[in-house]
């Protein structure tokens, strides 16, 4: 039985129900749901989608070049082509399946220096990396230490 304030001043009139009963009521409808974001979409293969990378590469020092590996990896539908583009210009030739740059024995290394960016195309857009920065620095070279030829007395001792 609901009573309301007017009643118990003495007045008659019809009885309100509470509005943060309802409120509450509400909420707790709201949050028994589960929410839409958790549906799952499953897009067929075949459907086409612009580009979209997978790995990238990340600024790096080389001392060899071994060190040079700069993964660009995307998927989409056409399967992307790669191109990659140094201080600006276009960086070797355009390729398909995997767009990972390595660094070729036979160019010398400082010619890998600068800034670079990979491409991904296809029909339908471009995916585009950040800039990296590869910075060649000349292999280390340790100094050769000296051997010490101890003579037999020194040995016994």
């Amino acid at each position: 039985m609901c009573v309301s304030q007017r009643q118990w001043m003495g007045f008659r009139a019809p009885c309100r129900p509470a509005l943060p009963l309802l409120l509450l009521l509400a909420l707790s409808l709201l949050l028994s749901m589960p929410p839409l974001a958790q549906a799952a979409i499953s897009i067929p293969k075949d459907f086409p989608q612009p580009p979209v990378l997978t790995q990238k590469p990340v600024s790096l020092t080389a001392f060899s070049t071994e060190d040079i590996n700069l993964p660009c990896e995307a998927s989409g539908n056409p399967t992307p082509t790669f191109r990659w583009v140094k201080d600006g210009e276009a960086f070797g030739s355009e390729r398909t399946g995997s767009g990972t740059l390595r660094a070729e024995d036979e160019v010398p290394l400082s010619s890998y220096e600068g800034l670079y960016r990979c491409y991904a195309s296809n029909s339908l857009g471009t995916a585009v990396t950040q800039s990296i920065r590869v910075i060649v620095e000349a292999q280390p070279v340790l100094p050769k230490q000296q051997k010490v030829h101890k003579s037999g007395k020194e040995e016994k001792e």
